[in-house]
């Protein structure tokens, strides 16, 4: 019996021993053969191969056999998920509760609201029902105050206006992809869940030392709306075009690296957030600091301008060469370089743009070429430091703002090219005394306000109005003079020109006839109180018989008359045209009292102790119909002499 079994054993072992040599490969997850036999089939071994490709399900995900052992698998494990995404492999949670909207051709869909998710971190698929999800619609997040993080695929292309809105939870936005959010067309500034996140990760590394790739051209708009976590930012010479608020709110930046200086000056930024240097202030060429900035000479037709924004904020630049070729420097491109004191512009400019120069506080002087033929607005407004500037007599124009607030400028040259010059063109300047060239037609409002060091002010020419404030508070302003041409004189034109001593006309009529603003400070007399004519003091004043109406303040607090004849023809006297006049003690009327009656006298004018006298050719005291009453006047040599009684 014992024998027996013995042989039935060593027989099941032998038949083992047979399978195990005849059999070609084994089964259950082994990456090759059995080393007993070796899976030898014909005297081959046979070694499973697989993909480097995750394969997955909802539950795990493993390495899946590329050859015809396609049941085999490697590597297989539970997924684990964070933020919705498992972080070995490309799975993605589905979030079935989002609700999806389907696109009108049918092609993609778009996320139109949270549905009933309760979990704080969201993570948007990149496909739905098969189909790619590309947009986020209007509002779908709206208030979701719960949302902490937000994961965007790159399939997303566009984000409705405040998708994100009142999300102030959030605190972490994740994509996989710059290049691919660099595109996304954000609708508002509260479409970008970073405006409220503040912190963007790459790849689930937290963005600081953030590189554009080179195959972004165009930054769109909001794309890093207040991503407070980035320190620097590399971007590439073939980004030709950053849109609006890109970069706004990003208060860590403190460097921009480029490697291509032209391709800088052509990038066509939206507004100044659009630049990253409106917060970095440093910008590295090559990896070199930029402070003496030359830019190279020019391949034919690479670059005709300088665009606006180009260097806005950069702080670390002292000063900037501008090569022949440059037809143009556009606005705000070299604004708040607060260390720029030397630029050379080339004779090749022939236009530079409003704001170019503002806020560039250590700027002292500048030469502008005679290719230029206007100042636009604002251009050197808030350079503290400007002591003088070059006018040229290309230049026809000078912009509004053109340099306010540029309180060193102590003199300067109009020349006589110039024709017009914008509203407060001069405020706050250091001026003591300005020519107004022949050409100008108006002084517009505020021109040379604040300008408290100027003392003389002399108006050639055809001036024909004076603005509201045109010299409001020059506390200084000794004397001015007011050319026959000007017909109106604006509201509080010579507020507080408290040293006003003269003023000086040529046409006694042309100035009766000056519309004054609706206040005394319109006139310059309200403090000169001395009116010169030809340069000669007037006290004894005759109105030409060509004058019918003498309008308001027209002679307001003119202390240094004491005598004036006012002819027949005039109709009408407007208000306080007289007031203020204290010494003036006589007044000879050219016609008889019943006229006098009919003229439209209005309020404010002749004081108690003003004496009225009526014409006559003849003495009314003396024959036939003599008056026993009343004050007459006739002329001796041209001179008013009062009939005696």
């Amino acid at each position: 019996m014992i024998k027996k079994i013995a042989t039935m054993l060593l027989a099941a072992i032998m038949a083992i021993c047979c399978t195990v040599a005849f059999t070609a490969c084994g089964s259950g997850g082994n990456e090759t053969g059995d080393e007993i036999g070796g899976g030898v089939i014909g005297g081959d071994t046979h070694e499973h191969t697989f993909s480097d490709q995750w394969s997955n399900d909802e539950t795990y995900h493993w390495h899946a056999a590329t050859c015809e052992h396609t049941d085999e698998v490697s590597d297989k494990a539970e997924h684990t998920i964070e933020n919705g995404a498992c972080t070995v492999c490309s799975y993605k949670q589905l979030m079935e509760s989002l609700e999806y909207t389907l696109s009108d051709d049918g092609t993609a869909y778009s996320v139109s609201g949270i549905g009933s998710i309760t979990e704080t971190d969201i993570s948007i698929p990149s496909e739905y029902n098969g189909r790619p999800v590309t947009s986020i619609d209007d509002t779908a997040f709206y208030n979701r105050r719960s949302l902490t993080s937000v994961t965007i695929p790159n399939s997303v292309t566009s984000i409705g206006k405040s998708a994100f809105y009142g999300c102030t939870s959030l605190n972490s936005v994740r994509i996989t992809d710059i290049a691919a959010w660099c595109r996304i067309d954000f609708k508002g500034a509260s479409s970008n869940p970073l405006y409220y996140a503040h912190n963007l990760y790459l790849n689930n590394e937290l963005v600081s030392d953030l590189t554009i790739p080179s195959s972004v051209t165009r930054i769109d708009q909001y794309a890093f709306y207040y991503c407070e976590s980035i320190t620097s930012v590399t971007i590439p010479s073939s980004v030709t075009w950053i849109d609006q608020s890109a970069f706004f709110g990003c208060n860590a930046l403190n460097s921009v690296f480029i490697t291509d200086i032209v391709a800088w000056c052509r990038i066509d930024f939206k507004d100044a957030s659009s630049n990253p240097l409106y917060y970095a202030h440093n910008l590295y060429l090559n990896n070199e600091l930029v402070t003496n900035l030359i830019i190279p000479s020019l391949i034919i037709g690479r670059l005709t301008s300088i665009r606006r924004y180009a260097f806005y904020g950069c702080t670390s630049l002292t000063s900037v060469t501008i090569p022949s070729g440059v037809t143009s420097i556009g606005q705000y491109a070299f604004s708040d370089c607060t260390s720029l004191t030397n630029i050379t512009i080339p004779s090749s400019v022939t236009r530079i743009d409003s704001y170019t120069f503002s806020g560039c506080t250590s700027l002292t002087s500048i030469n502008i070429p005679s290719s230029v033929t206007r100042i636009s607005g604002a251009t050197f407004i808030g350079c503290t430091s400007l002591t003088s500037v070059a006018i040229p007599d290309s230049v026809t124009g000078i912009g509004e703002h053109a340099f306010y607030g540029c309180t060193s400028l102590s003199s300067i040259t109009i020349p006589s090219s110039v024709t017009g010059i914008g509203k407060e063109a001069f405020r706050k300047c250091r001026l003591t005394s300005v020519t107004i060239p022949s050409g100008v037609k108006i002084i517009n409002n505020g021109v040379f306000r604040d300008c408290n060091s100027l003392q003389s002010v002399t108006v050639e020419g055809d001036v024909t109005n004076i603005g509201d404030y045109a010299f409001a508070r020059c506390s200084s302003l000794k004397s001015i003079t007011i050319p026959s041409s000007v017909m109106g004189i604006g509201m509080h034109a010579f507020l507080y020109c408290t040293s006003l001593n003269s003023v000086r006309i040529t046409d006694i009529a042309a100035w009766c006839c000056i519309g004054f603003g609706d206040s005394s400070y319109s006139n310059p007399l309200y403090y000169a109180k001395n009116l010169y004519f030809n340069n000669e003091l007037v006290t004894d004043l005759t109105i030409p018989n060509s004058v019918t109406q003498i309008d308001s303040y027209t002679f307001r607090s003119c202390t240094s008359l004491t005598s004036i004849v006012i002819p027949s023809s005039v109709t009408s006297i407007g208000t306080h045209a007289f007031s203020g006049c204290s010494s003036l003690t006589s007044v000879y009327y050219g016609g008889t009292a019943e006229q006098w009656t009919a003229i439209s006298i209005y309020d404010g004018n002749f004081s108690l102790t003003t004496t009225r006298y009526y014409y006559s050719e003849t003495n009314p005291f003396e024959g036939a119909g003599a008056v026993t009453e009343g004050n007459y006047w006739h002329y001796v040599d041209g001179v008013p002499t009062v009939w005696a009684k």
